[in-house]
């Protein structure tokens, strides 16, 4: 398993384990769009040494892929 941590601006706001049980994917959903009338800018990382690839096209969720 890996776990991620999903930052907003640079602050950790949520964190999950991907396994086989889950199929190595989560789905990350009622993300905020702006704080403070900034638009605010999502990244993932890894907490365990696991290479994945992340992709933030929608705002309103973040799809992680294993690689």
């Amino acid at each position: 398993s890996v776990e991620i941590a999903l930052k907003a601006n640079g602050t950790i706001v949520d964190k999950v384990e991907l396994n086989k049980d889950n199929e190595w994917k989560h789905t990350f959903t009622n993300l905020d769009k702006k704080l403070n009338g900034e638009i605010i800018t999502y990244t993932i990382e890894e907490i365990n040494d696991f290479a994945f690839e992340a992709s933030n096209e929608e705002i309103s969720g973040i799809s992680v892929n294993s690689n």
